[in-house]
């Protein structure tokens, strides 16, 4: 299924070996592509070792013949060393060339050098670990983590918290053979290898060998399909990652695809390999943390269980290849505009204007009951799709409620602008172009077409909307869309209590974190259909405010579902603090204007007047200037958060440092004063005695 209908974007794959079945990152990122709306086909440039079935287009003839065939807008290759073998023909050709690396050394500056200067490479896809490496920035090198394929590996999954699996080529930097000892020690699990032939062909054999004299520990499956492995690893309630210690750790697309099915992941101990799981999983010094870690699981309770899979699938929503790899789609579609004539019809002429499509857009600062709100738009029948952020333990306990994709796709352009979350200054007109610039219009547009695809209303929540709200603007305006907002508030000190629980955020930042989402999505839905929402109202009288939604929205309440929403999901033990208007005024902390708008507000909650209320439109006016004025300092502020952060976290690199050092220090002392008392020590001392004796007399 096209992700972009009409995008007619040609592209040729020039690759060494395909369609090899090792070949995992080549295979997930032309499904992803094919998915988008990509027209694919592959030039390999040599047969196989060991090939698999595919409806994708293979030449094996010469490069220029299949150039001529496919007639692609652009040439893609995999590993940097690949780009002086064809480069030539490339350019003949007059096509542009990008290149995606996997391996260490396709990320150093050298190699980054003669990229940057040859012509026809237009762009260059690496990890963003190893670009934050880079001396300099290069302006062709776009960062593009090790992705996983979200239709083969999901969370939708039955786990077997006993069986431990590892996938890899069978190549001996794996360290294979661990696994199997691993296997060996942990009677009461049950261990499971899928194992690829590569050019190392007795590597297979050798397993199998050392399996076998071991016991065999440790299911051997050799050469079996990507379903077959899918299926293994969705199963999977523990993945073991084993690579030697003296290798390089990239990042494994097998460990990003563990993630993306929940599992626990053991991995090997490294700077890298603690970037690459973010938070999930855990890591091993060596074989016996490993045994440990696998055996200290079969006293977990759900509860662990249930909490290990949140924080892997928390960390695979930003590694699922529909948004790792669109980013690099955007810059394909620049790059063949640019130089191939390529007539970007995703741009405009594909999106068909649809106004009986609805799309319901909820606006609030995080912690004001968003998540609420939104479960309480299915009550209307509002679609709010199946990749949904999972629930949290102490955190969103009932659900976020929140698209994953979108969650991801608008925590990317924060991140593009140089901002985050909770960053004060509101976005200008500069960083709007920026979004536009970078390809992300495409992609929201494209992403938000999906949503709607199958549904006739799909809603949906992210505070990061209310930040982004300008850029959004821009995209609702050109898929033209039927959009209706609702505005979520909740009590300004409630809102701070629960971000200094969360988050540690002092109570002066919050309040400006508070106004500056509540100001930016009142000043930004000016003129459209839209619903104010308090959160402590809903708690108080979930029928009432819940109706009051569907009228101002134009929608028909579904009576069981709205039982279910009040009797089922409302938990009001979940409202930990519920203040009334006085406490703001005792509060010194609060700013005035973050009184003034929250009882104007609330005023239009109680029904005392209107959004439409002109004296309302113009507090909003005056509000939005005021914001507006303080954006000088609001950036600034948060220019000054992002320093202290990176100080931080430079003391805590150093805190390590120094107690690495004093570990050393500590081992050696221990290490000497056990010679000192040691029978050899203290029997070859008269030796001593004699020799500085001698050596004195000398």
């Amino acid at each position: 299924m096209c992700d972009l209908p009409g995008l007619d974007l040609r592209v040729l794959y020039a690759v060494e070996s395909f369609p090899h079945l090792t070949q995992t990152y080549i295979h997930t990122e032309i499904e992803a592509m094919r998915r988008f709306g990509v027209h694919v086909e592959v030039w390999s440039s040599k047969q196989p070792l060991i090939p698999y079935a595919t409806d994708i287009p293979v030449h094996n003839g010469t490069f220029e013949k299949a150039i001529e065939s496919v007639k692609p807008h652009l040439v893609h290759t995999h590993w940097t060393h690949m780009v002086k073998r064809f480069r030539d023909v490339v350019a003949q050709a007059g096509l542009p060339l990008t290149v995606r690396g996997h391996h260490p050394y396709d990320f150093s500056q050298k190699v980054n050098d003669e990229l940057q200067s040859d012509p026809v490479v237009q762009g260059v896809y690496m990890y963003s670990r190893y670009e934050n490496k880079l001396p300099i920035k290069y302006t062709k090198v776009l960062p593009i983590d090790a992705c996983y394929d979200p239709v083969l590996y999901h969370s939708d999954n039955v786990k077997d918290p006993k069986l431990v699996v590892r996938v890899a080529p069978a190549r001996t930097v794996k360290e294979l053979d661990f696994f199997i000892r691993v296997a060996a020690r942990c009677p009461d699990h049950r261990f499971v290898l899928a194992a690829g032939t590569t050019i190392e062909l007795t590597c297979p054999d050798e397993l199998l060998e050392y399996n076998k004299k071991l016991g065999e520990p440790v299911e051997l499956f050799i050469d079996i399909s990507y379903e077959e492995v899918s299926k293994l690893i969705q199963k999977a309630g523990i993945y073991l990652y084993t690579v030697k210690p003296s290798e390089e750790y990239s990042m494994p697309i097998s460990v990003s695809e563990a993630l993306g099915a929940g599992c626990y992941v053991i991995n090997r101990a490294s700077e890298g390999a603690q970037l690459h799981l973010a938070g999930a999983g855990v890591m091993y010094e060596s074989e016996d943390d490993a045994v440990r870690l696998i055996k200290e699981t079969l006293n977990w309770e759900e509860s662990q269980w249930s909490q290990e899979k949140n924080k892997a699938l928390e960390r695979a929503q930003s590694l699922t290849s529909s948004v790792v790899l669109r980013p690099m789609l955007n810059d394909w579609l620049n790059i063949a505009e640019i130089h191939s004539g390529f007539v970007r019809k995703d741009r405009t002429t594909h999106l068909l204007i649809n106004r009986a499509k609805r799309l319901v857009v909820v606006l609030g600062a995080h912690r004001s009951g968003t998540s609420t709100i939104t479960r309480g738009l299915k009550v209307m029948g509002v679609d709010l799709g199946t990749n949904l952020i999972p629930a949290l333990d102490h955190n969103n306990e009932k659900g976020f409620w929140e698209d994953a994709e979108l969650n991801a796709f608008n925590h990317q352009m924060l991140l593009a602008i140089g901002s985050d979350w909770d960053g004060l200054a509101p976005i200008n007109l500069n960083d709007v172009d920026v979004l536009y610039n970078k390809g992300y219009f495409i992609g929201a547009v494209g992403l938000l077409h999906r949503k709607l695809e199958n549904a006739s209303v799909f809603g949906f929540k992210d505070p990061r909307m209310a930040r982004l709200l300008p850029f959004w603007q821009r995209v609702f305006a050109h898929c033209q869309f039927n959009i209706s907002y609702v505005l979520a508030i909740r009590h300004p000190l409630s809102v701070v209590n629960s971000l200094a629980r969360r988050d540690g955020l002092s109570a002066t930042y919050s309040y400006l974190l508070w106004l500056g989402h509540v100001i930016t999505s009142l000043s930004g839905t000016n003129g459209a259909n839209r619903v104010l929402v308090d959160y402590d109202c809903l708690m108080q009288s979930p029928e009432l405010e819940i109706k009051r939604i569907a009228q101002g929205l134009k929608f028909e309440i579904d009576p069981e579902q709205l039982e279910e929403y009040q009797y089922e999901f409302i938990d009001k033990n979940l409202r930990h603090t519920c203040y009334d208007l006085n406490a703001l005024l005792i509060d010194d902390m609060c700013p005035q204007i973050v009184r003034e708008v929250y009882a104007i507000l609330l005023d239009v909650v109680y029904s005392k007047t209107s959004l439409t209320d002109l004296e309302l439109q113009t507090n909003i006016a005056k509000w939005s200037e005021e914001l507006g004025r303080l954006r000088t300092i609001l950036v600034l502020v948060d220019e000054f958060k992002q320093s202290l952060a990176e100080h931080e976290a430079d003391v805590a690199r150093l805190s390590q440092s120094l107690a690495e050092r004093e570990a050393d220090v500590d081992r050696l002392s221990q290490s000497l004063e056990l010679l000192y008392s040691s029978t050899s020590w203290l029997i070859t001392k008269p030796l001593r005695y004699i020799k500085n004796a001698i050596s004195g007399a000398d």
